[in-house]
């Protein structure tokens, strides 16, 4: 299905397992090379093989693309999984873009966890008790009116993959979480269960990040 694929990311998580999730459920046979941090940090060179000397990046028949949202929206297009007309695809733009606000706290948080900064728990509080609230509220807003069980339209999109990723990493923050909003956990659960991500979640190496 679709022209191979190869994807360049570092060994987690992070800004490539939304690209995975998207290959993975469109059923799609793709390559995932898994770079170095050290040597991707120390090695200039590997740089210059990336279109804009960043992870991650794809590969499609020889064309380097650069971006994840990019990389996410064109994947997403090719296999049926960013809206079924224009004014969808523009919903879940901006549910990507809603996730993304909030995923740049966890990046805050990951990064002075990684960097041992003494204000690291602080960081986490503020995070968990006050900054998600309003999106997780939204998330469960949007979900109740749309009835679909996912956020734009009648079925799977990426914009969901990308709030269920960020929503696993907050269970790996707080485990308890999502306790007070079932609905986001039952949510969480069906995009889990999807055909392609399921199998992939069952042998997913545990990562760092």
């Amino acid at each position: 299905m679709g022209s191979p694929v190869t994807l360049y990311y570092f060994d987690g998580r992070g800004r490539g397992e939304v690209i995975r999730w998207i290959l993975h459920a469109a059923g799609q046979n793709f390559k995932d090379e898994r770079v170095d941090h050290a040597e991707w940090v120390k090695n200039p060179q590997m740089k210059t093989k990336s279109p804009l000397g960043q992870l991650p990046y794809i590969e499609v028949n020889g064309k380097t693309l650069g971006q994840s949202h990019a990389i996410g929206r064109y994947l997403a297009r090719q296999h049926g999984l960013a809206g079924k007309d224009a004014w969808e695809e523009a919903e879940v733009d901006a549910l990507v873009d809603f996730t993304e606000d909030i995923y740049k706290g966890w990046i805050n948080w990951l990064h002075a966890k990684m960097e041992n900064d003494p204000k690291v728990d602080d960081i986490r509080k503020q995070f968990l008790t006050a900054d998600i609230v309003p999106y997780l509220q939204q998330y469960e807003t949007i979900l109740g009116r749309n009835k679909s069980g996912y956020l734009v339209g009648q079925g799977p999109t990426w914009a969901d993959f990308t709030a269920v990723g960020f929503l696993d990493e907050l269970v790996l923050m707080d485990q308890s979480i999502l306790t007070s909003h079932p609905e986001l956990q039952e949510y969480v659960d069906r995009v889990h269960n999807l055909k392609g991500i399921k199998e992939w979640l069952a042998k997913r190496q545990k990562t760092e990040f």
